[in-house]
């Protein structure tokens, strides 16, 4: 009895003894653990601070004609990255052709009822051409109108991929069932492409109003007044479009017109053009885009010898999507349809790769 009390009186002071040292060491890792936390936290906001790397390139081969051709028609990198929690910027260069910068801007977001944007980037206008990028396109290009009827192709002779040197205002207002029901974007823009000052004393006015009663349902109608060239010729646009993307089908269409003085004598060229798309995402994954495309445009109203028609069939297939990483393979045709008497209808087929991460 003695012994057993004597184990207990000696297993108490034991533990007497070794509480403080255990309690010591658990203060000693916890004040580890508070620095290490605090490394990280300086870690992150190093790593949050640098520029995020992506890109994608499109390449492919074509056959039309009387031609055909291997080509690379988009090989771009960007670099994106936040300055504060309501301040961005981002670069992005093309080395397709002649290397050139195509984005370079900065974002002010202090609400998202209101936020600003400087520098070189897409005009707010077409739903297509500013919601729909390149590298996530049911077909290797813009639709025939946005193209002439834009900073692509525009029948002016104004090419800069859609963007223009500027600043915008723009915004989301009124939450409805998760999504915002009014969207806006108002601009003001040189009105001369990418990487050239203006030549006129003028400057172009954007802006676009998009209205999404339904989440995937989308309405939209831009405005562009403004000129181009030293003579400040006459460059006004206007398009509407609606839009439904749902989880298995997708339809779009716009409608657009121009007001272009300067290529014709003693007149303004009154363009117009439409265009519409229908399509299905499907097996498991939705790893198979099937779409087809009718596009029209007219460079003169009143002539109707100036129109081109183009029936379009194309499908994408997504063999590989990990992360940010995708790799998409496109078979297309087009039938290009001249109401010209001089000029000939036109076959295009071809097979494009996109990757991009």
């Amino acid at each position: 009895m003695k012994r057993i009390l004597c184990t207990l009186i000696a297993a108490m002071m034991v533990s007497v003894v070794a509480y403080p040292q255990e309690s010591q060491e658990i203060d000693e890792l916890k004040a580890r653990l508070a620095k290490l936390e605090k490394k990280n936290d300086k870690i992150e906001k190093i790593v949050n601070a640098l520029p995020k790397i992506s890109g994608y390139l499109q390449m492919g081969y074509e056959s039309a004609s009387g031609s055909n051709s291997f080509y690379t028609k988009r090989l771009r990198l960007s670099l994106a990255g936040n300055i504060s929690s309501k301040v961005d910027y981002k670069l992005q260069i093309d080395f397709a052709g002649t290397p050139k910068i195509i984005d370079a801007y900065f974002r002010y977001k202090p609400f998202t009822e209101l936020n600003f944007q400087f520098g070189e980037f897409k005009l707010p206008f077409s739903m297509e051409s500013t919601d729909n990028t390149p590298n996530k396109m049911e077909f290797v290009d813009y639709p025939l109108p946005v193209r002439k009827l834009l900073n692509y192709a525009d029948i002016c002779g104004i090419a800069g991929s859609g963007r223009d040197m500027g600043l915008q205002l723009y915004g989301s207002l009124f939450e409805l069932n998760g999504h915002k029901l009014l969207k806006y974007n108002l601009g003001l823009f040189n009105g001369n492409g990418i990487n050239v000052k203006d030549n006129n004393h003028r400057k172009n006015v954007v802006g676009r109003l998009t209205i999404e009663p339904i989440k995937g349902f989308a309405v939209a109608g831009s405005i562009m007044l403004g000129s181009y060239g030293a003579d400040n010729f006459k460059r006004d646009r206007y398009s509407i479009g609606v839009a439904y993307n749902s989880s298995l089908l997708f339809a779009k269409g716009e409608y657009l017109i121009g007001r272009t003085a300067g290529l014709e004598a003693d007149k303004t060229l009154g363009s117009y053009g439409y265009w519409a798309t229908i399509g299905g995402k499907l097996g498991k994954k939705q790893s198979w885009v099937p779409a087809l495309k009718f596009e029209s445009f007219t460079y003169d109203k009143d002539d109707s010898d100036t129109r081109q028609n183009n029936l379009c069939a194309a499908i994408t297939w997504i063999p590989v999507s990990i992360g940010n990483f995708q790799l998409r393979t496109m078979a297309y045709y087009t039938r290009e349809m001249y109401t010209a008497k001089n000029k000939d209808d036109n076959n295009v087929v071809g097979i494009a790769f996109i990757a991009g991460f």
